[in-house]
């Protein structure tokens, strides 16, 4: 057997060597890769190194690359110097509804960025506190309990509705523009940072200050996120290429199309930069995905495990995970880093429930506009959430953390703008 070997290997070295004879340069390397397909190694430390680029693999310009690989259709894309919600432009946008049985919270404070928007209507059992926009544009009302306050503007497309709380008038603060398509209710007070615009006739707060104009006139609230058929992301398309042309054979171990369905056990699978495929994701095992450079990964089909499913990013990676059919996450499941939430975006082209009973916390950019975002109770969400509805029997606590590149509004200048004697707000541990 160990003369045959040699003979193989000596047929090998004669047929390099002709080659170099006619000038023609050799692209092989010092890496090998085991009949189990485990992946190259280094022949002195046995260390994993870079393996060569398959066909099909990406240009160098893609791995020296960052940020989201999928751009806004130009028909919803910002024009220069507009920060209106794009594809991950807010913490949280709808095409249709947000109902939620506790608070909404969501933004960056700090930075006074971080809108919801909402194409249809904003139905909340406790307070809401937006850092950037709070838009409602459906014409049905809105109702709040306790109080809102915002960051920016404050805009509906019907009448607005803030109840009181534990015996406590419900008030409004919003440090921008104040727009209301109908009547404006509540018992407490009114405090509006720019104008106040209202259609004459219809109800206002008795105890209001305008630091801006008041403005009596017909009132139009565009809707703020981005849902028509021309404004959606074709996600189809590139998960079909990805099946056909991919870079499957650069993952450690090298990643077949079934690698990640029904998985019981542990299956741990290392994906340097480069688009990868595969069928689905499901099983009761355990699922660690190590994500080491700047990565793509299309999944033809759900994601639907009820074990444990990991994405660990190594420093300076991203992970696009792009997702033909449902999301599912009723097991445990940990995305990218809270540190680091832009470097995650999550793309569900389905339209079911996308359940997020599994996560204790989210951390990723999260676009499913033809998928009903559900959740169990608390959600707290590092980056953003775009859904076709979002409902949450709890309370939904949203820090807002775009990828890079995102257009964003320009930092208040220094001062607290909150009202002595506010309520404080719960912390999540």
């Amino acid at each position: 057997m160990w003369f045959g070997r040699f003979a193989r290997v000596s047929l090998v070295l004669a047929t390099l060597a002709l080659v170099g004879c006619v000038g023609e340069k050799s692209d092989v390397g010092d890496d090998v890769e085991d009949s189990a397909g485990s992946g190259p190694t280094s022949g002195g430390a046995g260390a994993p190194v870079p393996p060569p680029a398959p066909p099909g693999s990406p240009a160098l310009g893609f791995c020296d690359g960052s940020g989201p690989v999928f751009e806004p259709p130009s028909s919803s894309a910002p024009s220069p110097g507009d920060c209106q919600p794009t594809l991950f432009g807010a913490a949280v946008c709808s095409c249709s509804d947000i109902r939620l049985q506790g608070y909404l919270r969501a933004g960056d404070p700090t930075l006074a960025r971080g809108s919801v928007g909402a194409n249809g209507r904003i139905v909340a059992e406790g307070f809401v506190d937006a850092a950037g926009d709070l838009t409602a544009a459906g014409d049905g009302s809105l109702g709040f309990f306790g109080y809102v306050r915002t960051g920016g503007d404050f805009e509906a497309g019907g009448d607005v509705n803030i109840r009181d709380q534990d015996f406590v008038a419900g008030y409004l603060e919003s440090g921008g523009n104040v727009r209301v398509d109908g009547d404006l209710l509540l018992l407490g007070y009114a405090q509006v940072g720019g104008d106040f615009e209202q259609p004459p006739g219809r109800q206002r707060p008795v105890v209001m200050s305008v630091d801006g104009a008041n403005v009596s006139g017909p009132v139009r609230i565009d809707e703020p996120c981005g849902c028509a058929d021309d404004e959606l992301i074709d996600l189809a398309t590139p998960t079909s290429e990805a099946a056909r042309d991919n870079d499957n054979g650069a993952a450690i171990p090298a990643l077949s199309p079934g690698a990640l369905s029904a998985v019981v056990g542990w299956r741990r699978v290392r994906l340097p930069c480069g688009r990868y495929y595969v069928d689905e994701i499901s099983g009761t095992g355990f699922i660690d995905i190590a994500v080491e450079g700047r990565v793509v990964l299309f999944v033809g089909g759900d994601v639907r495990n009820t074990g444990f499913l990991r994405f660990s990013l190594a420093d300076g990676a991203e992970l696009d995970l792009v997702i033909g059919g449902q999301f599912v996450g009723t097991g445990a499941n940990a995305f990218g880093d809270a540190q680091r939430a832009g470097d995650t975006r999550v793309y569900v082209a389905g339209d079911g429930d996308l359940q997020l009973a599994g996560f204790g916390l989210f951390a990723g950019n999260l676009y499913a506009p033809r998928s009903d975002i559900r959740g169990t109770g608390a959600v707290f969400v590092q980056g953003s959430l775009f859904g076709r509805s979002i409902e949450i029997p709890g309370f939904l606590d949203v820090g807002y953390a775009p990828p890079g590149g995102v257009c964003e509004p320009d930092p208040p200048p220094p001062g607290d703008p909150d009202i002595p004697g506010d309520p404080d707000l719960p912390t999540p541990e």
